[in-house]
């Protein structure tokens, strides 16, 4: 009886710890989500005022781009688990889904710590590429959620992807 009484106990403390964080995952993502939303508000109000200006990076040539879509495999990455300082590289695969070539113009991390690398060549309709992210976990200890944004010829113009790390303390 001792047996099943610890037993009960024990499954139901990791039960409880298991939706304490999915109740924080949970809470992660709609912030990331109304972060995102207000990001995506502010850059668009800067590329419409400079659209029609053909010396702005935002110069949009909507006579000849043609405007094509792209997917990623995943909404968010899992990259696992890291020591701090150390270097992370990982890839985050992609399809143009659209009828036209998808062209990356830039791709940058939504902080410091994370740098995109990428092909600015054309990629023809149906075919994948990738973009390898790289991660420095220095001042970075406990889980970390941080996004690529994606400037391409799509629509919306801006794409954003989400990674996950955990960076335990060394």
């Amino acid at each position: 009886m001792k047996y099943l009484t610890l037993f009960v106990i024990v499954l139901l403390s990791f039960t409880a710890c298991n939706s304490k964080e999915k109740a924080e995952q949970r809470e992660r993502e709609q912030k990331y989500k109304a972060m995102k939303e207000d990001y995506q508000r502010k850059f668009d109000s800067t590329v419409k005022a400079q659209a029609f200006d053909s010396s702005s990076p935002y110069f949009v040539d909507t006579v000849n781009q043609k405007i094509t879509s792209i997917k990623f495999e995943q909404e968010i990455y899992n990259f696992g688990k890291m020591i701090e300082g150390d270097t992370l590289k990982d890839i985050m695969i992609y399809t143009n889904t659209g009828k036209y070539p998808l062209i990356i113009k830039n791709a940058w991390g939504s902080c410091g710590c994370t740098q995109p690398e990428f092909s600015t060549e054309p990629l023809a309709p149906g075919k994948s590429d990738t973009i390898v992210v790289g991660f420095n976990s220095k001042n970075k200890v406990g889980n970390n959620t941080k996004s690529i944004m994606i400037d391409a010829n799509t629509n919306p113009r801006i794409t954003t992807v989400q990674f996950s790390v955990k960076v335990k303390a060394k």
